[in-house]
């Protein structure tokens, strides 16, 4: 066992542990990007519930009238909350679906808000749909990387 004031070796002045004090590059990146992660999701989850409050709000409790493209993009809070219990454990399988459904059915939708926002000529609404696809994009390239570093080193 080391022992900070025990006896020293002869012939090193104790900088050879150097070598012994790296974390390997991928379990530092996991480290990083769950943390990132995952206050991207909660900022996802916190833009759903506004959503989802404008859309009841605006709507009422009668569901035809709701704009199916913003129904769809709500759907993209249930890959987020089972990306969120599979952080802590490294499970890749939720974190690959939050990424593929980010792309799909986000992007997709948030692309149909911003035709059907431009075709009324509501800047608003286009203007937040393009910010809510970057997120989409960060979230999906966050997703990609927390996988590819959870991959085993060979």
């Amino acid at each position: 066992m080391a022992s900070r004031k025990g006896k020293v070796e002869s012939g090193t002045d104790g900088s050879d542990f150097s070598h012994r004090e790296r974390i390997a590059s991928h379990y530092s990146e996991s480290v990083k990007l769950k943390s990132r992660l995952s206050k991207v999701i909660y900022g996802h989850l916190a833009l759903v519930a506004v959503a989802a409050l404008h859309i009841f709000m605006a709507y009422g409790s009668v569901m035809p009238l709701w704009p199916w493209w913003e129904v769809a993009w709500l759907s993209t809070a249930l890959p987020c909350l089972w990306a969120i219990t599979g952080l802590p454990k490294n499970k890749s399988t939720p974190v690959s679906v939050l990424a593929w459904w980010n792309v799909v059915i986000g992007l997709g939708a948030c692309g149909l808000g911003i035709y059907s926002s431009l075709a009324v000529r509501d800047w608003i609404l286009a203007s937040a749909c393009t910010v809510v696809s970057f997120l989409h994009l960060y979230e999906a390239t966050l997703s990609k990387g927390l996988t590819n570093s959870w991959r085993t080193r060979r």
